[in-house]
């Protein structure tokens, strides 16, 4: 790789942190850094598990319920400024606040003179987040009998039918009370979590000059790129899914230059099913 091509991989991956409002200044997790150095013969590996980087005790004390939601993954967290430097017991400190201290959240956007926006720093960070949610997710759950673990062979291998047929088998497991899809983003961060939590690379909302799509994928030989809409009335199924077929190609998600065979996909959940009642390759 060149200098630039490594340096890029290494903010993708461990970099990302910032601790200032403005969030301007951005440094790179020292623990990951020098794992990496000391063996780049085996790529950019998932260090934080290493370091105990998983907090499920903590996000399972009482209060911190919302964080354990698998809908609510990547979803942006705002907080007052004030919230970051207050003096208080540990039991009365704002979960979001905690997170950001110990390195799972970092300082994304100044919103306002006296809000920021919260988020995960780097993949390495998001991936292990998304496993811990896919555990809370898949609870109860044989991963190998509703067949998780083999996902992403399917993705890389399967055609879309079975694939989309996948994700619906999978989601017939999870208790509707426990993850709740109320709306498009949602279902797209179930799916996300879903993927991840099987060790695939994500991007959500990846953005490109005509916009930016909801959710891509890479495999070994394939690059996925889904577009989700959510009806809440059959009725709105085909109109939906005509209009997620349309943004794929009118925005030509996924045509950015890859070695991979480019696979979009439109996709419609049915709130009334609780499924993907329609979908498309286009």
């Amino acid at each position: 790789m060149t200098e630039d091509a490594l340096v890029g991989r290494l903010r993708e991956n461990y970099g990302g942190y910032s601790f200032e409002p403005e969030a301007q200044a951005h440094v790179f997790s020292p623990w990951s850094v020098l794992n990496f150095l000391r063996h780049p013969g085996q790529g950019f590996k998932n260090y934080w598990f290493a370091s105990g980087g998983l907090p499920t005790r903590f996000l399972q004390l009482p209060g911190n319920h919302a964080l354990m939601s698998p809908d609510q993954f990547n979803q942006p967290i705002g907080i007052p400024l004030d919230e970051l430097s207050a003096s208080r017991e540990v039991s009365d400190f704002p979960a979001a606040a905690l997170l950001l201290e110990a390195g799972y959240l970092t300082i994304k956007n100044k919103l306002n003179a006296a809000e920021v926006e919260l988020g995960y720093p780097n993949q390495e960070v998001r991936l292990s987040i998304a496993r811990l949610y896919a555990d809370e997710m898949l609870r109860n759950v044989n991963r190998l009998e509703v067949g998780v673990s083999r996902l992403e062979k399917m993705l890389d291998c399967e055609n879309v039918d079975t694939v989309v047929r996948q994700f619906n088998a999978v989601l017939n497991t999870i208790d509707c009370r426990h993850c709740p899809i109320r709306d498009e983003a949602s279902c797209m961060s179930l799916i996300e979590v879903l993927l991840m939590g099987a060790a695939m690379a994500t991007d959500v909302e990846k953005h490109s000059a005509p916009g930016r799509s909801d959710l891509e994928v890479r495999t070994r030989n394939r690059q996925w790129v889904f577009e989700f809409k959510f009806a809440r009335k059959a009725s709105e199924v085909s109109r939906l899914l005509a209009e997620a077929a349309e943004q794929l190609l009118t925005r030509r998600y996924g045509e950015a230059p890859h070695d991979r065979e480019l696979i979009r996909v439109a996709l419609v959940f049915d709130a009334e099913k609780r499924e993907f009642a329609a979908w498309e390759s286009v």
